[in-house]
């Protein structure tokens, strides 16, 4: 097990604690950068990944690890939050048809609530895009689902997010609109490669407008980088 750490004044214990642990510092350089560090310096044949504010159930990994055994990528839901997820074990061409049910953010955009196949990662080259401000990891489970077979998914939520008021969501991203617009064009291609039935074609274009809707109201809720108060 490798732990992958931003500097931030904590000790090394657990790599004290358990050889299997080796903790890495490395100086801040946004989200991408330091899951594209602990992607190319580590060894083990599955990854995970976990955002520093939030937490997992002590069962995260095993019951993540059960699912990859028979899948490419393994998902379990998050709490906190609710996203939920229903129990499927499904090939992608199967999850491309059903927008309806998997086009959701649990599925599509979280990479923390995920365990993904190394061997994937780097027999296409994929890595988390750098120098953006936000959907990056949109962007890096596109590619990733466009290069597997089968998806394994626990009705368990596992995973706890744990809202951060600081973080670069919840902060005005002048340059929002060209990031979430690349995000809708990839997912976008991705529940539109098969053809669709009149409801989940209906489901697709539904989606599209809530986040050209959603784009609007960021812009009309921001103003001159504060909250506008109307």
């Amino acid at each position: 097990m490798e732990l992958l750490k931003n500097i931030d004044n904590l000790k090394e214990y657990f790599s004290s604690k358990d050889k299997r642990i080796r903790f890495v510092n490395i100086t801040h350089g946004g989200v991408s950068v330091a899951r594209n560090y602990g992607i190319t310096h580590t060894d083990g044949k599955y990854i995970v990944f976990v955002d520093s504010d939030d937490y997992v159930d002590e069962i995260f990994l095993s019951k993540l690890y059960q699912g990859i055994q028979k899948a490419d990528i393994s998902i379990c839901g998050v709490a906190e939050q609710f996203f939920p997820t229903e129990k499927a074990d499904i090939d992608t061409r199967i999850f491309f048809s059903l927008p309806a049910e998997y086009n959701y953010l649990q599925y599509t955009n979280f990479s923390v609530n995920k365990m993904y196949k190394r061997e994937v990662i780097e027999k296409n080259h994929l890595s988390f895009p750098v120098g953006v401000g936000l959907g990056e990891d949109a962007m890096f489970l596109a590619d990733y689902y466009d290069k597997i077979k089968q998806i394994s998914i626990s009705s368990l939520p596992l995973y706890h997010y744990v809202l951060n008021t600081t973080s670069a969501t919840k902060k005005y991203q002048p340059e929002y609109w060209k990031w979430e617009k690349r995000v809708i064009y990839r997912q976008w291609e991705l529940f539109q490669r098969y053809p669709l039935t009149e409801r989940e074609n209906s489901y697709c274009y539904a989606w599209l407008y809530h986040k050209y809707k959603g784009l609007f109201s960021y812009y009309c809720t921001w103003k001159d980088n504060e909250l506008s108060k109307y």
